[in-house]
């Protein structure tokens, strides 16, 4: 998976990247397993042992790119996970 962002000027361009790369496999464990199961009116998964994710062995390799192109600075934020489910449908 290869991800690149624009991030104006990236103070902290390792953490931007951890930020990222988090976000991708956060959203890749919603695309995948998001579902939430309710049991006798309660949710059934209470804690994260019980809520299926992509763990590290399982997780694709990431390759992030930082732009810093000048323009005004912003966080990274959640900006990694708006198209990971989609590009899985596509």
């Amino acid at each position: 998976m290869v991800a690149v962002i624009d991030a104006g000027y990236a103070i902290s361009p390792d953490g931007m990247k951890a930020q990222i790369e988090s976000d991708i496999t956060y959203d890749l464990s919603a695309a995948l397993y998001g579902e939430t199961t309710i049991k006798d009116g309660a949710v059934a998964e209470i804690n994260f042992l019980d809520y299926p994710s992509v763990r590290m062995s399982k997780a694709p390799a990431i390759e992030t790119h930082i732009i810093n192109s000048g323009e005004a600075m912003d966080g990274a934020g959640e900006s990694g996970t708006q198209l990971i489910a989609p590009a899985l449908n596509g």
